[in-house]
């Protein structure tokens, strides 16, 4: 009963998203991607955050062990929480694929 009594408001769309022939709004695909590619876009993104915020945890887990362990603080979870950005940049850009897996042998070298 509510919902008719309203009248329906026109959208505004971003930029290149214009009106249709028939006067209704049409939604380009550029701007608006289909769900499908944004749910495996969406999960892509976790696991990548997922991949930076283990390695920083794992330092900083190690760093604080070795601090209570030598009594060294706070220089041990400084420099293995470095460590951690370091390795978490590292996976980062591994998962991405942006490094290749292996790049200790030449290409042409195959047994």
């Amino acid at each position: 009963m509510i919902a008719t009594s309203r009248r329906p408001t026109r959208r505004r769309f971003p930029q290149g998203c214009g009106d249709s022939a028939n006067g209704s709004a049409s939604i380009s695909p550029t701007v608006f991607p289909k769900a499908s590619t944004d749910a495996s876009g969406l999960a892509r993104g976790f696991q990548l955050t997922a991949e930076f915020v283990a390695g920083i945890l794992v330092g900083a887990a190690i760093g604080w062990l070795m601090d209570r362990w030598l009594g060294t603080k706070p220089w041990g979870m400084i420099v293995w929480l470095l460590l951690g950005f370091a390795a978490g940049i590292l996976n980062l850009i591994r998962a991405a694929g942006v490094v290749a897996k292996n790049t200790l042998e030449p290409p042409d070298t195959k047994k």
